[in-house]
Parts: structure tokens; C-alpha cells; sequence
């Protein structure tokens, strides 16, 4: 494939599926998948030349939230790094919070992937009138994202 061909198929695929999907601020999602895109490639982490991290980026929540399949992102050429990126972000049920961190932490394109997640999540100005419950959760998003990044620097 030609540089930049997987990136373009992964986000005409997450176009797709993500269509009609809105977060909590009612706001188009795909919008949240290209935000964490943006936020990982300005950390110091990650070469500014690699397309799995950009395709992990964007794809993240495709498997969990649209119940794309690992044949799916293969017919849409996306490399096994990028699938098994893909797959470390997806949440599995009856899951600890230990459990999930160790699960993300044992992929580091999954962990840089993450922190963009993360960062974007944490962003309370994409919620229309915050409770008690999404400030807990942020307090939780900000716990992971010491522990990643701490990770990450060993």
C-alpha cells in the first residue's frame, strides 16, 4: 500500500461506522477519534511518520462501540499491529480497573494510544452539565494516565 492509504481506509471506515453517533455534548463522535489522533502524534513518544499509531488512534473504539471485527480492519488493509493495538484498547466485561490498565500496558501503541484517549475524555467542556459522577470519572482517567505515562518513561 501507498504511505498514507491505511490511514485514509481507517478513517473512511470510522467515518462510516461512527455516522449517526454522538457524545455527550452532542457532538458528532467521529470528532472525539480524530481529537485523540491529534493529541498522540504531539506526544514525545511517537514518530511523527508512523501510520499504525495514527490508524490505533482513530480505530480505537471501532471494535468496542461498532462492533467492527479484526477481518473487517483487515479487509480495510490495516496491518496486525494496528489491529492488536486496537484490540489492547478494547474494553472486555467483568474487567478491574488493574486488570484493564495491565491488559493496555502490555502494548506500548496501546498505551500512547490511550493517553490521547485519555486527554480527550478528561475534557469536561464536552459534557453538558457535569455531575458528581463525571468528575469521579476524571479523577479516574487522570489516575491511568500517570500510570501509562510513568510506565511509558521507565
Amino acid at each position: 500500500m501507498r504511505k498514507g492509504e491505511r490511514l485514509t481506509r481507517m478513517l473512511m471506515l470510522a467515518v462510516q461506522r461512527h455516522a449517526g453517533q454522538y457524545d455527550k455534548a452532542g457532538q458528532p463522535y467521529i470528532l472525539h477519534p480524530l481529537r485523540v489522533m491529534g493529541y498522540v502524534m504531539e506526544l514525545p513518544y511517537v514518530d511523527p511518520e508512523d501510520e499504525d499509531i495514527r490508524c490505533i488512534a482513530v480505530g480505537h473504539d471501532l471494535k468496542e462501540d461498532c462492533n467492527v471485527t479484526d477481518d473487517e480492519f483487515r479487509f480495510h488493509g490495516q496491518s496486525e499491529r494496528t489491529i492488536v493495538g486496537i484490540d489492547h484498547l478494547t474494553k472486555r466485561d467483568d474487567e478491574t480497573y488493574e486488570m484493564k490498565v495491565a491488559r493496555i500496558c502490555s502494548n506500548r501503541d496501546s498505551m500512547i494510544a490511550k493517553l490521547g484517549d485519555l486527554r480527550d475524555n478528561s475534557d469536561l467542556r464536552r459534557i453538558k452539565g457535569v455531575t458528581e459522577k463525571d468528575l469521579r470519572r476524571v479523577v479516574e482517567y487522570h489516575r491511568m494516565y500517570k500510570e501509562i505515562t510513568d510506565r511509558l518513561k521507565a
